[in-house]
């Protein structure tokens, strides 16, 4: 009897070790896995441009920012300033938003319902996005002189951080198109 007693115990601390080897390799992977996922949903996010009024929306962004550059030239004269470059910064948004949606992504599973969005990742999407437009109203308020340039530099921009808005959110809610 008392052998018994000791082979149960010992299975039910083997069993605890195999859990626990498993919890930590699936955290290993996971980790591994993290930034093979970033990459594959900043890519995604700049897919977005295949939705057709996008895509057009697009063009004429980019005519306007073409026309804006030979109208306004602002490389000519003293109209750009140095910190004027810090208006690219706004494509800083996808990747954020993009880690957002890895880190709380919700893995489908057919055989249940899905389950509820994680209240961070939902309000950190939210708040990103808020800066986002945010700062678009203060470059082009800033940039005297080229602001139809900054507008369309930054509303290109803005395209695909909304692609990158829309993935985060299919990741956190489960549901994929």
């Amino acid at each position: 009897m008392a052998g018994a007693g000791i082979l149960s115990v010992t299975a039910d601390y083997v069993s605890h070790l195999d859990h626990v080897s498993s919890v930590r390799y699936a955290e290993f992977v996971n980790a591994t896995n993290f930034w093979s996922q970033l990459q594959w949903f900043i890519v995604e996010s700049f897919w977005i441009v295949r939705v057709p009024p996008l895509r057009n929306s697009l063009v004429v962004l980019c005519l306007g920012l073409i026309i804006s550059a030979i109208w306004q030239k602002p490389f000519q004269g003293k109209l750009w300033k140095p910190h004027y470059w810090l208006v690219l910064t706004q494509i800083l948004f996808v990747p954020a938003l993009c880690a957002i949606g890895v880190l709380y992504r919700v893995i489908p599973d057919p055989t249940k319902p899905l389950p509820k969005e994680s209240a961070v990742a939902n309000w950190s999407i939210n708040i990103l996005v808020l800066l986002s437009l945010a700062s678009i109203f203060l470059w082009v308020y800033r940039m005297k002189g080229v602001r139809w340039l900054a507008f369309c530099v930054l509303a290109i921009q803005e395209v695909f951080v909304f692609g990158a808005m829309f993935m985060a959110g299919m990741s956190i809610s489960g549901d994929w198109l």
